[in-house]
């Protein structure tokens, strides 16, 4: 079975295994002329109080660091993109021989104070001391890998523990304590490379029994003594398996994408073994990490659920399903359709609409590819005159392409019930007593549910039958709904007596009328207020944004009203908590939907970050 223990990245991290076990393995081999040379010295001027964290650093660099530094480290972040930095690129921490040279102080000078004329800018006002001292314990990793620590920690354990001891603090009275982050915050790699291969007083250079490799991977090794251990004992385990032909999937990689708060971390990879079992091991188990695997096969990226660790549990199965892929939509159909219709001021409606798409097959549908070589998958009419169409989730030009008749995705859609949603607002302009919203239905439509806010108009319609009255944060709504659509049918909406609504005026009593509160219901504010319909409300919030199969090399970033979005997802957290606090949710559903949500949270807090927001 293939097995990764997690670094801070898939290449140049600390194995998290490893650094638990920091207190037990010592590197004093290295830093006993270290600290013989400074035992008189006072402690440098920037000096961390405790141990960094390279749990708190990679969470920290992902949030702050990566825009500009790129993700690992490589100085390719987006910002880097940007024209004024061409002549004043990010720092490259993946560089192992200009890594050799910096000191940690030093690093943490430049990251407190900045450096304006390479357009680094201060971040001392951002961030603690100690959170600096965090990610500069994490930028260091960056420039090493976790068989080179893996082999340092031999080489000490064969050269050094019988003197210095297992825990790095000293075999024997007056050996100075090597995991003393102080003692290294002055030390650049470099020049512990020169104590081990030099020796000093009566410590032993290396340079004739260690080769140039294994000097430099002790000098690796001896950097983790100062940072603070991670207990992280989580284990995720799974298996590929192709549901279209029944077999399993082996020697195919895994990538195990990973948040942390709020913010995205470097994705793991472990590569599946002949019968597809995985592993990723050393994970956080805490209540803010969360975890999705997924694998590409046939040019198509398959998520796993997502998934976190309950309290008292440690391992966590997830199996991950692969399909074969199809062109033909014949198995496609549109399980729910949900709309809302509101006044929004004089002469405008706005109306919400929720589509929950399934594939009732054994393959995933990917449609057809268009002539600007995009893939178009599930298509989406939209009534004449509609306008200012605003995506609840995904990205117009990459997740939905805007068409003459309306909407087409860009995800394939997998086998099952309800493995596809869009949400969408728009508004519709009108100017006498009735208004027309019909649409074609491109597939089957197993239930329609609409609510029309009850201001005085009526809709007619001889698909959808009135059933009853909703209120929501004080309005009263009608509900229609009807079932079993047919594919090329036409759902007609009809919409009569718009010129019976009356809006409210800061200068003019409210009539004894139906009246459009004074505040109006903006696009933005339709999607919180059918966050509030009870049943409707739960079924929104786990549809929204969900984490969705996307094509291999897809875009993860995109432009949008990302203020919305966060304001949304807010929302959308708070109502799932209360449907939880009343029993409307169970404890696994909800677990799952508010780790999706504070994921999607997170990309949004990032974009925004990225954009200067």
């Amino acid at each position: 079975m293939s097995t990764l223990k997690p670094n801070a990245h898939p290449e140049h991290v600390l194995s998290r295994e490893k650094i638990g076990l920091i207190p037990a393995l010592g590197a004093a081999l290295l830093l006993v002329s270290l600290a013989i040379a400074n035992v008189q010295a006072a402690p440098p001027e920037q000096a961390p109080t405790d141990k960094p964290s390279l749990q708190r650093g990679e969470v920290l660099w992902a949030e702050n660091c990566a825009p500009c530094h790129g993700i690992l480290g490589s100085g390719d972040g987006p910002t880097a993109q940007m024209a004024q930095m061409a002549d004043n690129p990010p720092t490259d921490f993946t560089d192992r021989a200009a890594a050799r040279q910096r000191t940690p102080a030093d690093m943490f000078t430049v990251t407190k104070e900045g450096r304006m004329d390479r357009l680094m800018p201060p971040w001392g006002g951002r961030l603690s001391d100690d959170q600096i001292w965090d990610v500069v314990a994490y930028a260091q990793t960056l420039a090493t890998s976790s068989d080179d620590i893996a082999a340092g920690e031999a080489s000490y354990e064969a050269n050094c523990a019988a003197c210095h001891g297992a825990d790095g603090t000293g075999a024997s009275p007056g050996v100075p304590d090597l995991t003393d982050a102080t003692a290294l915050a002055t030390k650049s790699p470099q020049v512990l490379f020169d104590l081990v291969s030099q020796g000093q007083g009566e410590m032993p250079g290396f340079a004739e029994s260690l080769s140039e490799e294994r000097r430099w991977q002790v000098v690796d090794y001896v950097r983790t003594l100062g940072y603070k251990p991670v207990i992280s004992e989580g284990v995720i385990v799974g298996q590929l398996g192709n549901a279209t032909t029944g077999e399993r999937m082996g020697d195919v990689e895994v990538r195990l994408r990973r948040w942390e708060t709020e913010a995205e971390l470097p994705p793991l990879v472990a590569r599946a073994d002949a019968d597809g079992n995985f592993r990723f091991e050393g994970l956080d188990t805490g209540d803010h990490a969360f975890y999705l695997a997924e694998v590409t096969y046939d040019d198509v990226s398959f998520p796993s659920d997502f998934v976190g660790f309950e309290p008292g549990i440690a391992q966590l199965s997830l199996p991950i399903s692969v399909y074969e892929t199809t062109t033909s939509d014949e198995n496609i159909s549109v399980e729910r359709l949900h709309f809302i219709v509101a006044g929004d001021q004089p002469g405008l409606l706005s109306v919400l609409e929720l589509y929950q798409f399934s594939n009732l097959g054994d393959e995933a549908y990917v449609g057809s590819v268009n002539a600007d070589g995009t893939r178009e998958t599930v298509r989406i009419a939209l009534p004449e005159g509609a306008q200012g169409l605003s995506l609840q989730g995904g990205r117009l030009g990459v997740d939905f392409l805007e068409t003459d008749e309306g909407l087409v995705a860009t995800s394939p859609i997998l086998p099952g019930t309800e493995t596809f949603e869009v949400a969408f607002v728009y508004i519709v302009p009108y100017s006498g007593a009735t208004l027309d919203l019909d649409r074609p239905l491109y597939y089957n439509t197993t239930s329609v549910n609409g609510l029309v806010m009850d201001l005085g108009a009526q809709l007619e319609s001889d698909a959808l039958v009135l059933v009853g009255e909703r209120a929501a944060q004080g309005q009263n709504f009608l509900q229609y709904t009807t079932q079993s659509l047919s594919a090329d049918d036409t759902l007609p909406i009809r919409l009569v007596d718009l010129d019976k609504i009356e809006f409210a005026s800061t200068s003019e009593p409210a009539s004894s009328s139906p009246v459009m509160p004074s505040t109006g219901l903006s696009q933005r504010a339709l999607l919180w207020m059918i966050l509030a319909l009870g049943g409707l409300a739960i079924a929104l919030a786990l549809a929204y944004l969900p984490l969705r199969p996307r094509l291999a090399g897809e875009a993860l970033a995109g432009e949008g009203d990302l203020t919305r979005d966060r304001q949304r997802l807010l929302l959308t957290l708070a109502r799932l908590d209360e449907a939880y606090e009343a029993g409307d949710l169970n404890e696994t559903a909800y677990r799952r939907a508010r780790a999706r949500r504070k994921a999607e949270l997170a990309d949004v807090l990032r974009k925004m970050q990225e954009n200067g927001i």
